[in-house]
C-alpha cells in the first residue's frame, strides 16, 4: 500500500516528513519496484548513509557525555586540573568528534555544569522583580554550592 502512495505521490519521505527522493515517472522500473513493495537502489543506499550518520552520533554524543562527567569531576570543587590532564581531554574530545577550536567553550562549560548546582541555576534564571518576590513568599532560597562558597570567601 506505501509504495503505490509513494508512486503517487511522487516522492518519499523518512517518517519525520524528511524528503528522501522524489521521482515523477510512472512508467520507470522503480515504480514498478515501488509498486511491488521493494525500494529502489538509491534510496536504499541513502537511508543506510542515514541510518550509518545517525549511528556515528549517537556514539560520538555518548563518548562526549563521559568526557564531561569526566572532566565535571576533575574541575569540581573549583580545582584545576593538570596540564596533562588538560592535553588528554583535548584528545579524548577531538577523538570524540568535537573540533578543536570549540574545546576551550566546551571546558568553561564544563566547569560553570560542575560548580553551580542546577537548583541555583533555576534561581538564577528567575531573577525578575515578580519571581524574586514569588520565591521569598514561597519560602525559597539560594542553595550553597561551590561558586557561593568562592564568592563569599572573597570578600
Amino acid at each position: 500500500m506505501t509504495g503505490i502512495a509513494q508512486t503517487v505521490q511522487g516522492y518519499t519521505t523518512t517518517s519525520q516528513g524528511s524528503l528522501i527522493s522524489a521521482s515523477n515517472d510512472w512508467f520507470s522500473l522503480t515504480s514498478a519496484a515501488r509498486m511491488a513493495g521493494s525500494r529502489p537502489l538509491d534510496e536504499a543506499l541513502t537511508m543506510d548513509a542515514l541510518y550509518r550518520k545517525t549511528a556515528y552520533q549517537a556514539k560520538d554524543n555518548s563518548r562526549m557525555q563521559q568526557l564531561g562527567e569526566a572532566v565535571k569531576s576533575t574541575l569540581v570543587g573549583g580545582s584545576s586540573p593538570t596540564e596533562q590532564q588538560i592535553a588528554e581531554f583535548a584528545s579524548r574530545y577531538a577523538a570524540s568528534g568535537g573540533r578543536v577550536e570549540n574545546f576551550g567553550r566546551k571546558m568553561l562549560e564544563w566547569s560553570k555544569d560542575a560548580n553551580i548546582s542546577v537548583a541555583n541555576k533555576i534561581y538564577m534564571n528567575l531573577k525578575s522583580p515578580l519571581n524574586v518576590n514569588m520565591m521569598k513568599v514561597m519560602g525559597g532560597q539560594e542553595l550553597p554550592d561551590y561558586s557561593l562558597v568562592q564568592a563569599q570567601h572573597q570578600q
